[in-house]
């Protein structure tokens, strides 16, 4: 590569990538907060070698990688641990926190990094994602009554299906967590063997999710890959906070039935929450509603 062609031609296309991949609000466009993590680490990855080697990258570059690590700052519980949302597994990805918090100079991103040892607590507990459609709800950084890894956390998915063949049928779906691990689980992809006994189905449907589903139906027609035809739809109403309070509100419609589904979420006072489910139909139907506790918790 004597001209350097081909190195401008893999930083470009690096670049249109991230772009393309990364929504605005920094969410990656198959909004599953595994695969989220596993693109971050490639492009952390280009930002390392761009350090290293001494390579100029585009304007805007670092931009849009800084908001990626907004998303994963924000999506980390206070275990550690990201929820499996989505075509997801959980773990922890707080060591490309830690490598984006030197490399871009975010102290914030230090500080969730080593859960409050180093670096600078975020400026918000509060984190709306709107182009990915997740909204977090978290009561401190470990900087207020109680230690990290107890404080209070929930994400609440209340946008479309990820692009591909990843999305979850899960609209207005939660996770909770609180004093030390998590309270309200979602099982995440488990598999992607569609074989009896049809463990792909049942972990992509609406059934294995927090939220409520309508005659026994997915929200969205099954397909074990990318859907075709009309997908639901679910989009937030209203966010509004002032002191000891923080409301969502999102809504969710479906082509498979007629049913609106609204959602309320209230976070009062830094502790416990109050989940209203509205579900708004012409004619009878039957509403399941679930929550997916984690194994130590009571039935």
């Amino acid at each position: 590569d004597s001209d350097g062609e081909l190195l401008r031609f893999a930083i470009r296309a690096l670049h249109e990538n991230l772009l393309a991949d990364v929504l605005p609000d920094g969410v990656h466009r198959e909004r599953s907060t595994h695969y989220h993590h596993v693109v971050l680490r490639s492009f952390i990855g280009v930002r390392e070698n761009a350090r290293r080697f001494n390579l100029a990258l585009p304007a805007g570059f670092d931009e849009r990688l800084a908001r990626a690590c907004e998303f994963a700052l924000h999506c980390h519980r206070p275990d550690g641990a990201i929820p499996a949302l989505s075509d997801s597994d959980s773990g922890s990805y707080l060591d490309l926190l830690a490598m984006a918090g030197e490399l871009l100079g975010r102290t914030d991103f230090t500080y969730v990094a080593t859960r409050g040892r180093r670096g600078e607590a975020p400026a918000s507990v509060a984190a709306s994602f709107p182009d990915g459609g997740y909204y977090v709800q978290r009561s401190g950084w470990g900087d207020r009554a109680r230690t990290f890894a107890y404080e209070r956390y929930l994400v609440f998915d209340c946008g479309p299906v990820g692009d591909g063949g990843h999305g979850h049928y899960d609209a207005l779906n939660v996770e909770v967590a609180g004093d030390g691990g998590p309270l309200i689980v979602d099982p995440g992809r488990f598999t992607y063997c569609d074989a009896p006994p049809d463990w792909r189905r049942w972990f992509k449907g609406t059934a294995a999710h927090n939220t409520v589903a309508v005659d026994g139906t997915d929200q969205t027609p099954y397909r074990r890959g990318k859907p075709k035809g009309p997908t639901a739809r679910a989009r937030l109403l209203q966010r509004a906070a002032v002191r000891g309070l923080d409301l969502l509100w999102g809504e969710a419609e479906s082509p498979a039935y007629e049913v609106v589904h609204r959602r309320r979420i209230l976070f009062v006072g830094d502790d416990y929450w109050l989940i209203e489910d509205e579900l708004d139909g012409e004619v009878p139907h039957r509403y399941q509603l679930r929550f997916h506790l984690t194994p130590d918790q009571p039935d």
